[in-house]
């Protein structure tokens, strides 16, 4: 049971840091394709 959560909650994090990274390397793209958004950066 103890296991089961940890790994669950590991999953979990995993997901979020890669949502994370996505939106990241999304705005990273958008300001060099977009050179108007890089004056709200």
């Amino acid at each position: 049971m103890i296991g089961g959560t940890f790994l669950g909650l590991m999953g979990n994090h995993l997901l979020d840091l890669l949502g994370i990274v996505w939106i990241v390397s999304f705005a990273v793209k958008a300001a060099k394709g977009y050179p108007f958004l890089r004056w709200f950066w």
